[in-house]
């Protein structure tokens, strides 16, 4: 293959991570984009759990400082250690999620997971759907304390301008107990509805809000913020859209409607960690969790300008990196990280609009386009095989990547004059 220029991509911060999802991605940055791409603007920071120990994590501070200025961004699955894996690996400590870090420091106000279409593959929702999720606070911004013995926990909270400590909550242990405490800061609850409410006005899909208000008391401060936007600058835009008024779904009936509202068509949010656990289902319910995006949106404390982050749902694939490294097969789907390199890719363009971003633009629809044909001709991987319920060969990770790196070389040098 000869060409006689490339595309000269706009700024980008690729994050690389960990396991086959790193893996992978290398494999698709050579075969799929540096022989048709300069990527010279763009900046790659090694998020990897051994380089974040190396480094004393000012390797993740260097890279949130770079998406802040860049402000798209395209993230590999990254390792948070477990005590086991701290002395397995031999790290010097168990590092915490970078997410939680990126996630405050780029001022998150929303992760967006929405199904991805297959043309011609029979996946779990008919039409598209809509999630997203509150990227801050709850569980994972949680602290915690092994009480060995009977004692008494008090939660105080001593305001900035009087200094005069306030009882929160005061209760006693009976032996040994976990104690947690966390916050989730409300301020932002308003720009994530408004990007819901905007999403799913754009798509034209019901939105409801998810949470377990009745028993997490806190959780009303979700619906008490999403009922009075919406009152206030929704309702009528739905009304003239033909879209019911914004409903509340407990967690665990949105457990049930995940799996019985196979047309699609609707939208929910929810806080952070039943947000995660959700598109989780959301993932299995469609097919393969590389069949769905996960979008983090932010705003840059430089110059406030949309940060977005995209992303696969699923994690480092272990399973599968423990199969290659051991010589056995391995058919993991890449579409997802794919998807979150082309999204971002797209992001960068809007950014950064000129000549060249509209070409960036071309090259990564028609790199869409090539997985379709590829797809659509029968050569899958393992969790698109299932989904036809029979017993549909598929190809290995490597032969997939391979497929499709054919597919871009035969067509994007001539659409794009290469």
């Amino acid at each position: 293959m000869q060409i006689s220029r490339k595309i000269e991509a706009t700024p980008l911060v690729w994050l690389k991570g960990d396991e086959m999802t790193r893996y992978i991605m290398e494999m698709v940055h050579a075969k799929w984009i540096t022989p048709f791409v300069d990527t010279s603007r763009w900046q790659y920071y090694d998020l990897g759990i051994k380089n974040r120990d190396a480094t004393n994590d000012e390797v993740l501070y260097e890279a949130v400082k770079a998406g802040k200025e860049v402000c798209a961004i395209f993230k590999d699955a990254t390792i948070t250690p477990s005590g086991d894996q701290v002395k397995e690996m031999g790290l010097s400590r168990a590092f915490g999620s970078p997410n939680k870090v990126i996630r405050q420091e780029w001022q998150g106000i929303s992760i967006s997971r929405d199904t991805v279409a297959l043309p011609g593959v029979p996946l779990g929702y008919k039409k598209p759907v809509l999630f997203d999720r509150y990227p801050q606070g709850g569980l994972y911004n949680s602290s915690f304390y092994f009480a060995t013995k009977p004692g008494k926990v008090v939660t105080t909270f001593i305001p900035d301008d009087t200094g005069t400590p306030e009882v929160v909550d005061e209760r006693q242990t009976s032996g040994k107990e976990v104690v947690v405490n966390f916050t989730t800061p409300i301020e932002p609850m308003k720009p994530f509805a408004r990007n819901f409410f905007r999403r799913a006005l754009d798509a034209k899909t019901p939105a409801y809000l998810v949470t377990k208000k009745t028993a997490f008391k806190y959780q009303e401060a979700y619906w008490n913020e999403f009922k009075t936007l919406f009152d206030e600058e929704y309702a009528e835009k739905f009304t003239r859209a033909g879209l019911p008024p914004l409903a509340h779904i407990l967690t665990d009936a949105a457990t049930i409607y995940l799996n019985n509202w196979r047309d699609g068509g609707f939208a929910f949010a929810a806080p952070n960690y039943e947000g995660d656990t959700l598109t989780d289902q959301l993932g299995a319910v469609h097919g393969s969790p590389a069949l769905v995006t996960s979008i983090l949106t932010g705003i840059s404390s430089v110059d406030g300008r949309i940060i977005k982050e995209y992303e696969a749902i699923h994690g480092t694939g272990h399973t599968d990196w423990l199969d290659h490294q051991e010589g056995r097969r391995t058919s993991f789907n890449p579409l997802g990280l794919a998807n979150a390199l082309w999204g971002a890719m797209d992001h960068s363009a809007t950014l950064y609009e000129s000549p060249m971003a509209d070409e960036q633009r071309q090259f990564t629809r028609i790199s869409r386009q090539v997985v379709e044909r590829v797809v659509q001709k029968g050569t899958v991987t393992r969790d698109i095989a299932r989904m036809f319920g029979d017993d549909r060969p598929y190809v290995s990770t490597e032969e997939f990547i391979e497929a499709i790196a054919r597919g871009i070389a035969e067509t994007v040098p001539a659409a794009l004059n290469l």
